[in-house]
């Protein structure tokens, strides 16, 4: 008797704690996914799924696409339609964008375009030089998934993994305003820590995971390694290669350039840069922003230490479609592959 009032209540906590998660999944909806409408600055939010969405919404509008990290949200997009003579960008750059989810992307645009019978008229792709061949961020935490048009991955799957995750961090910092999230943050890191391992040796008896969020080491801290020694880096420009021979077969205009990068301490080797940009320009001509340095020593030209502003943004975009004169005094940009 004493065994089953015992199942009872496991089965009763266990069913109650199961209905808690997707409930709180749901309601805070921490990614975005349940009812993605626009793009909030939460580390949570699944701006992949967003950005796909948006793009879903009137695929039949866009003829190009803009890929990129966090850095290529600062191009403006008007004035990218205006220098590509028309050109409609459907913008992909999203938190930690890698050559792995531009090929993701494309493959599925070329796709569903082709279905149509409908042309993609331009690529403009953005890579970061010291991130290159680092490991990618793609589908590897809840934040940084693509959907399953893009990936292939079963539906239920994926609304399963967004429904029944034990995101203790993501669910407070959506209920807490950022003012009095931060403060507490990194005091709360440790704490928040020690649950969620706690949690993750027993959920897995109800169906339930625990999301963890993206490591400290993986948002920029530490010393970063040559960009040639990296991983990933000759898997990353194979899937280059991949996204060069798909727009060749497809008529698609493909633009490549490497983003500026500012002056700090934590900046990769330059030699190695130098390398790792001349081994890319070996598989498709580029636009090398990288050189000359005077931008990255503009403070006005820079949001923090590694996004650029509109501004910068602006002047990148009128060297690439001609509209800078190329022997200006303050010309930026260098054409290299060619």
């Amino acid at each position: 008797m004493l065994t089953k009032t015992y199942v009872t209540i496991f089965t009763t906590s266990s069913m109650t704690l199961f209905l808690l998660v997707v409930g709180a999944n749901f309601g805070i909806d921490p990614q975005g996914v349940f009812r993605a409408k626009h793009y909030d600055n939460y580390a949570s939010t699944n701006e992949r799924y967003i950005r796909f969405k948006a793009y879903q919404a009137a695929a039949d509008s866009f003829d190009g696409l803009l890929f990129g990290s966090s850095r290529g949200r600062a191009f403006p997009p008007d004035e990218l339609s205006r220098l590509s003579g028309g050109v409609r960008f459907a913008r992909f750059a999203v938190h930690g964008g890698m050559i792995p989810d531009h090929l993701l992307v494309l493959e599925y645009v070329l796709r569903e375009r082709a279905a149509k019978g409908l042309r993609l008229h331009t690529v403009l792709l953005w890579f970061d030089a010291d991130l290159f061949g680092r490991r990618p961020l793609t589908n590897r935490f809840l934040q940084h998934t693509w959907p399953p048009e893009i990936t292939g991955e079963n539906t239920a799957r994926f609304w399963w993994r967004n429904l029944t995750a034990i995101q203790y961090q993501a669910w407070k910092e959506k209920l807490l305003p950022h003012h009095a999230m931060a403060p507490a943050a990194a005091a709360a890191v440790a704490h928040d820590a020690s649950l969620m391992n706690a949690a993750s040796a027993w959920v897995g008896l109800l169906g339930l995971s625990v999301a963890n969020a993206q490591p400290l080491d993986e948002q920029g801290s530490g010393q970063l390694k040559r960009v040639t020694e990296q991983w990933y880096y000759v898997e990353q420009l194979t899937m280059l290669q991949r996204i060069v021979a798909l727009c060749r077969a497809q008529g698609v205009r493909l633009i490549v350039a490497a983003s500026p990068l500012r002056s700090e301490p934590l900046q990769p080797d330059e030699a190695d840069v130098r390398r790792a940009i001349d081994k890319v320009s070996k598989v498709t001509p580029l636009w090398d922003f990288t050189v000359p340095r005077w931008p990255s020593e503009r403070a006005d030209f820079w949001i923090d230490r590694t996004h650029f502003t509109p501004q910068l943004a602006a002047i990148m975009l009128r060297r690439i479609f001609g509209a800078t004169p190329p022997d200006a005094a303050d010309v930026i940009g260098v054409r290299r592959g060619e």
